[in-house]
């Protein structure tokens, strides 16, 4: 049979599902360790950290990405640094999105885009000028002992 052929394809879809299914109970929880999954696998982050490492951890890995993502679109829309905010939105949601297709973070020519745009996001401080609109976590309001 010609390896090539449309009778050898498997689809996306079928390949993720199989991915699911290879989770126990108990892998939903606790995960089925870093050699789970020895080929290819499901070519999808979110799969392969639940089969890692369960769904709890799987969601603690990825909850910086989108909570990143959603408070630099608010600061889009009410600050000042829109185009910086800009810049760190689209970082995260290629990390957010480029996930349901691949491994992004592992990868070694996509890993360091991956975390720059999250570095960039914990890292980028607008100064006090920048006004009470601007959105930022509790935890990133700054002090005039910090400026």
């Amino acid at each position: 049979m010609n390896k090539y052929s449309d009778a050898g394809k498997t689809s996306r879809i079928e390949i993720m599902t199989d991915g699911i299914e290879r989770i126990t109970f108990k892998g939903w929880f606790t995960g089925e360790g870093l050699t789970s999954v020895l080929n290819s696998g499901p070519h999808n982050d979110y799969i392969r950290w639940t089969q890692r490492l369960g769904l709890l951890f799987m969601i603690i890995s990825f909850l910086p990405f989108f909570i990143g993502a959603n408070v630099a679109l608010k600061n889009i829309k009410f600050s000042k640094y829109q185009l910086e905010y800009l810049l760190i939105f689209w970082g995260l949601i290629f990390v957010i999105y480029n996930s349901m297709f691949g491994y992004p973070r592992e990868d070694a020519y996509q890993a360091f885009f991956c975390f720059l745009a999250i570095l960039l996001f914990f890292s980028f401080r607008p100064s006090l000028d920048s006004g009470p609109q601007s959105v930022r976590p509790k935890n990133m309001l700054h002090t005039e002992a910090f400026s």
